[in-house]
């Protein structure tokens, strides 16, 4: 793992986002506040796929995941706040390594706020990702680059050992990745209306996306962003629009809307993903064994997602869809989920999810299917 830019979060750091987890355990003297909040996940899943990927998934997997949320602000008075952040995950199976090389992740990252809106900076996602909107998700796996990939194993999606391997995009969102330091600007929201800004400096790690073994280091990054809530009596509406200018690498946009009614939610979005001018080109050709043909062919494709959700009291349940395309070849992910969860008490959530995703390869063929039924629980002080 990159750790090239540790130092500078000794000096300021970036933005705390609406995530499920808060610091709920605190500790306040005079203008300080101090806050952690641990919160433990565990999944067991019964999975049904096609045999040839026998040796890759197992028929019944237990997923384990710790997190912990922590946080010191600073309350200088009634319009300045300053915070500082570091949220830690872990998993108990290869999630992590495979995914991303190493075995735990973390972000570190400040906010400012103030009257002209909140200058945040360290390790964090892009004001795009932040602004995201789209099907509902309910539950741990969410709707993107959903965790049933883990159980049933997508070939397009591939960062183990020495497969590297990206055929089609993860995500509706844009760029998800969070390890290099990003500067953001978000303003305040006038008439329901916020715009955000990301400059990132080098963009040593596109690992929400890019293969390991591509170096894009050295190239900065340009991310712009809208998002808009708007109340009609009981019908909230929310809206975004986002795009990006990664040097020498891709260009994106993205956008997506979700409609809430009386419990009801409807949502759904898009990310287009494509390669203009001085961007390096796809590979085309097999150059080496750990650039296979096509490896980084999600630079030019699309993916899009919907979904219907419905909440009563303490209970949530969600049925949504992902595909996501390449424009180079027939690979592409077809991913439907129905979720279910339930906060049994203050600390305890129950989950439960049926899951079915469909990988289609470069020849047109279904490369693996199957079906994946889950179960589990999460613990959050």
């Amino acid at each position: 793992m990159h750790k090239k830019s540790l130092y500078i979060y000794a000096m300021l750091p970036i933005l705390l986002i609406a995530q499920e987890a808060k610091a709920t355990l605190e500790y306040k003297h005079e203008q300080w506040t101090f806050g952690v909040a641990p919160m433990f996940t565990t999944m067991f899943a019964y999975n049904n796929f096609d045999k040839k990927f026998e040796n890759l998934n197992d028929k019944t997997e237990t997923y384990t995941g710790v997190d912990i949320f922590s946080s010191v602000e600073y309350k200088f008075n009634r319009d300045y706040n300053f915070g500082l952040y570091l949220d830690f995950n872990t998993d108990g199976n290869q999630y992590l390594k495979n995914y991303r090389g190493y075995d735990w992740d973390e972000q570190l990252y400040g906010i400012m706020t103030t009257p002209y809106g909140s200058f945040q900076y360290g390790q964090t996602y892009n004001v795009g990702y932040l602004f995201y909107t789209g099907a509902p998700s309910v539950g741990p796996l969410g709707v993107n680059d959903s965790g049933i990939t883990n159980y049933l194993t997508n070939p397009d999606w591939s960062r183990s050992g020495r497969i590297a391997s990206y055929r089609t995009l993860n995500s509706t969102a844009m760029n998800t990745e969070n390890v290099a330091t990003k500067i953001n600007y978000i303003s305040p929201r006038w008439k329901g209306t916020q715009i955000g800004f990301s400059y990132v400096p080098d963009t040593y790690s596109n690992e929400g996306l890019i293969s390991k073994y591509t170096d894009y280091s050295n190239n900065d990054a340009y991310i712009f962003a809208i998002n808009n809530q708007t109340q009609i009596g009981d019908l909230s509406i929310n809206s975004y629009m986002g795009y990006g200018i990664y040097m020498k690498n891709d260009q994106e946009y993205a956008l997506g809307m979700s409609l809430n009614y009386q419990g009801w939610t409807l949502g759904g979005s898009f990310h287009r993903t494509y390669i203009e001018g001085n961007d390096v080109p796809i590979n085309q050709y097999i150059n080496s064994y750990y650039t296979p043909e096509l490896f980084d062919n999600y630079r030019e494709g699309k993916a899009w997602n919907i979904g219907l959700g419905y909440k009563y009291q303490d209970y949530d349940v969600a049925l949504t869809y992902f595909e996501s395309k390449a424009d180079n070849s027939k690979n592409k992910t077809e991913i439907v989920q129905f979720s279910n969860q339930y906060q049994w008490n203050e600390y305890l959530k129950l989950y439960g999810v049926i899951a079915h995703a469909n990988f289609v390869g470069s020849s047109g063929l279904s490369i693996n299917k199957g079906y994946s039924y889950m179960t589990g629980f999460r613990v959050q002080f």
